[in-house]
């Protein structure tokens, strides 16, 4: 496939190490409180906590083989639509979260019993995910 021959593989790399500390901060001391109180964790003790954290690790796996896939498709669309610039990429990011990542996950949000503030916590999370990929595709681009 044509779009694959121009991955740039040490970006996929980058965004993959991004999207992991941008998680680490955004679950952590940006929204950590927030976000435990939403998932209804908030009245765990330091103890139960750490606990699910060494639980965690198989889930960290799984969240950095989406990122990279997320990254080798921001990738190619990025390529397929010419978007050269940076400002561009952010564009496109945008534009493609709002249009499949939004647009799909609000409706399974509105008919959930969960608290709509964590919706928007966790896809706030992947917007500013996809934003920071197109940034580093971007400027990483060869």
């Amino acid at each position: 496939m044509e779009l694959l021959e121009h991955v740039n593989w040490i970006a996929i790399v980058v965004c993959v190490v991004a999207a992991m500390a941008l998680g680490f901060v955004w679950y952590g001391p940006l929204f950590g409180k927030l976000w435990l109180e939403l998932m209804g964790w908030g009245t765990k003790n330091e103890a139960e906590l750490k606990e699910m954290q060494s639980k965690a690790m198989p889930g960290y796996a799984v969240m950095a083989v989406g990122a990279a896939v997320m990254a080798l498709v921001l990738q190619a669309v990025l390529h397929a639509t010419g978007a050269a610039t940076v400002g561009a990429a952010v564009i496109v990011a945008a534009l493609l979260w709002l249009g499949f990542v939004a647009t799909s996950t609000l409706g399974t949000a509105m008919f959930s019993d969960t608290d709509k503030r964590l919706w928007a916590l966790n896809e706030g999370y992947v917007l500013v995910q996809m934003v920071l990929f197109a940034v580093i595709l971007t400027l990483l681009a060869a």
